[in-house]
């Protein structure tokens, strides 16, 4: 992507990040990954963190 985003859309996007998310477990990920035709590879967590990430 060359153009910085909207600033509306940007807005959205952490409206969506921290008022409309749920936290979800490996597995609820893992499913939502499945019906968006995505599979996932591996999960990631660094030592004595409490986020993972993911690889689709």
């Amino acid at each position: 992507m060359t153009d910085p985003p909207h600033r509306f859309v940007a807005g959205l996007d952490m409206v969506m990040l921290t008022m409309a998310s749920l936290q979800r477990s490996e597995r609820q990920l893992e499913n939502l990954a499945n019906r968006a035709g995505l599979t996932m590879v591996k999960v990631h967590k660094a030592e004595g963190a409490t986020s993972k990430y993911l690889t689709y």
